[in-house]
């Protein structure tokens, strides 16, 4: 309960402020119950150093930061994980996993990474269209969820002129996230990634096996083979492939998306995305559509 009363108070004050009371008692037990004692206590300590967890939000969407945060952490300890390994990893000055503040006013990513498109990954777009844009996601986060109506935006906007490409990140402590990624590339097979894509985000509700299948049934899917295809070995390889790469390119947190290869972390204003499209066709010599 504690923990739910630290949560609602982030929005006016940093968890940095709030987290230094915390204890090993006030953590859920469902994402700390496979934790020894000393591991709770490592990830208590974990939690007192993390900087920077501002919340500007809904209290509901405090709560749900928060648990992110707490379950991310668990997990690093879990996988043996250093004190300031695992602060660093839930401060949003290093992975924004929260959907957190947008860069200030004028800011760029500074680096640009090449990216290279698998052939097996879902793309919305032409594959020679001037901006790519790249997106780690979780079929479970809801800062996902809420980007996808960002990017509904962006699609209206800029039509054949940005290519979308979705790639996986099912984090650990969202209990349906793989099998939804492994659904999703199972509807891929038959060409509907992208509409289950949107029902799944859209719906209400944890993505169970149940209600994944209810949204192939809806599709009109084969599903004999939809649900061969889920459990596939080699659709499950896809999806690990993803996530060795996020790790690989420092996509710790979901959703995080990269503009021609250059990162913009978190649920961000369609602004954010805007100002940096733009500046991708100007320099492709391409001219941006007109402001409304």
């Amino acid at each position: 309960m504690r923990l739910l009363v630290l949560a609602l108070s982030l929005s006016t004050l940093s968890a940095s402020a709030q987290l230094k009371d915390l204890t090993s008692a006030d953590l859920p037990p469902n994402l700390v119950k496979d934790l020894s004692p000393a591991q709770r206590e490592l990830l208590v300590a974990a939690l007192h150093r993390a900087q920077g967890m501002a919340c500007r939000e809904s209290a509901a969407q405090c709560i749900m930061k928060l648990l992110d945060a707490v379950g991310t952490a668990a997990q690093l300890v879990k996988s043996g994980k250093r004190v300031d390994e695992v602060a660093d990893a839930i401060s949003d000055k290093t992975t924004p996993l929260f959907g957190g503040r947008p860069p200030p006013s004028g800011a760029e990513p500074s680096e640009r990474l090449t990216l290279k498109v698998p052939p097996t990954a879902p793309t919305l777009g032409p594959p020679d269209a001037p901006v790519t844009v790249m997106v780690w996601s979780d079929f479970e986060c809801p800062f996902c969820k809420r980007l996808t109506g960002t990017f509904e935006q962006l699609r209206k906007r800029y039509g054949q002129q940005v290519r979308f490409v979705f790639r996986h990140q099912p984090l650990p402590f969202h209990p349906n996230a793989r099998t939804a990624a492994q659904a999703s590339m199972a509807a891929h097979r038959q060409g509907r990634f992208w509409e289950f894509h949107d029902l799944v985000f859209k719906g209400t509700g944890p993505a169970t096996p149940d209600r994944l299948f209810k949204v192939a049934q809806e599709l009109q899917l084969d599903l004999s083979r939809f649900d061969r295809d889920s459990q596939s070995g080699e659709v499950d390889d896809l999806i690990q492939q993803d996530i060795d790469e996020a790790q690989e390119v420092e996509a710790r947190g979901t959703p995080t998306s990269f503009i021609n290869g250059r990162k913009l972390g978190g649920a961000q204003p369609v602004e954010q995305f805007i100002r940096l499209i733009d500046a991708e066709l100007r320099a492709a010599g391409k001219e941006p559509p007109p402001r409304r």
